[in-house]
């Protein structure tokens, strides 16, 4: 209530769209009421909501721009877009806030940073190495423009993972052991360890097997592996291992496969 008039505020952002009539009503201390829908030039007083102006955010990860970019791991990638009005004006110096959700087995669950929109509307955000990740775009609107948020899309990383026998040429009868680690960066190894599988490949059927069960590394990520081989060889074997790291829900990056590892059996 000011001198003269009286002003009042609504959220057109609350509402659903559409157009919407005012009513004012006015009453004094001596009981007197009156009302009316009109504006001062006596055409009603309809709006559009929203009252504000719309916006369309864009965001896509590069390079290739597709919904699910797979990475390696240790490598970092990167998401970019525009800020335009409804029109297609570029939206110049405007903060978007760009937000990583890692989700279950990863050390953060978000991780976000605030970025500027060039004079073409346009912003870059880096995204460092780490784990899998869905990663979205948001610009919080002011007192002009509506509020707008958008998905960049998903990473898909690769779990690293290092693999070393302890000699590549043993007699039969004798022991071989599998030893590595399983990268962490930005993840937490699951309490029981990480399961893991060591593979021997069978050239025959040409198809890869486990070495007997699956099994866990310890809580930094490392694994040991003694295999003994039998004393039944004949003539010398070359054979080949790998390790596999498995998929699990607890665990933010995608399964992967060592590169083979050659041992020879010489037999006596």
């Amino acid at each position: 209530l000011r001198p003269g008039e009286v002003r009042a505020r609504v959220d057109s952002a609350s509402e659903p769209e559409g157009e919407y009539e005012f009513m004012v009503e006015a009453t004094d201390v001596a009981g007197n009421e009156a009302s009316t829908t009109l504006r001062e030039d006596g055409t009603p007083m309809r709006l559009q909501f929203p009252l504000k102006s719309g916006v369309q955010l864009d965001a896509r990860l590069r390079p290739g721009g597709a919904a699910v970019q797979s990475l390696d791991y240790g490598e970092s990638s990167r998401v970019t877009g525009r800020l335009e009005t409804a029109a297609g004006e570029p939206m110049s110096g405007e903060q978007i806030v760009v937000d990583e959700y890692f989700g279950e087995g990863a050390l953060i669950d978000h991780r976000i940073r605030t970025v500027t929109t060039d004079e073409q509307g346009r912003w870059s955000s880096k995204l460092p190495a780490g784990p899998s990740r869905s990663v979205s775009a948001s610009f919080a609107g002011d007192q002009r423009y509506l509020p707008d948020e958008t998905v960049g899309g998903r990473l898909a990383v690769t779990t690293g993972a290092r693999f070393a026998a302890s000699r590549e040429r043993v007699r039969e009868g004798r022991k071989v052991s599998f030893k590595g680690k399983v990268g962490r960066l930005g993840a937490r190894i699951p309490s029981r360890g990480k399961l893991i599988q060591l593979q021997y490949h069978d050239p025959t059927s040409r198809r890869w097997f486990t070495v007997r069960n699956a099994f866990y590394t310890d809580s930094r990520g490392r694994y040991r592996f003694g295999y003994k081989f039998g004393s039944h060889y004949e003539t010398d074997v070359k054979l080949r291992f790998r390790l596999r790291v498995l998929p699990e829900s607890d665990w933010p990056y995608r399964a992967t496969n060592t590169r083979a590892r050659r041992v020879v059996v010489v037999a006596r």
